[in-house]
């Protein structure tokens, strides 16, 4: 049972090294859409909101810059 238990260790690590080579690559593509999705969500369901209350262009100027200063950051720092 030990010996058994023992054989699946090798595959194991060898799944790992692939899932973590493969992850690298596709990690900022996964960042990006996870990015994008937040930012719909942002856009769809709080905008409105202000827009309903007077906010429109404190609303508006707040997701200009936030993008910017996001743009800023990933450029250049």
């Amino acid at each position: 049972m030990a010996l058994l238990s023992g054989l699946v260790e090798p595959v194991a690590a060898g799944v790992g090294f692939l899932a973590t080579s493969i992850s690298t690559q596709s990690l900022p593509i996964a960042l990006g859409f996870a990015a994008g999705t937040m930012l719909f969500v942002i856009c769809q369901e709080m905008l409105p909101e202000l827009f309903r209350q007077g906010h429109e262009r404190n609303a508006t100027l707040g997701v200009i810059i936030g993008v910017m200063t996001m743009l800023t950051i990933d450029f250049y720092l």
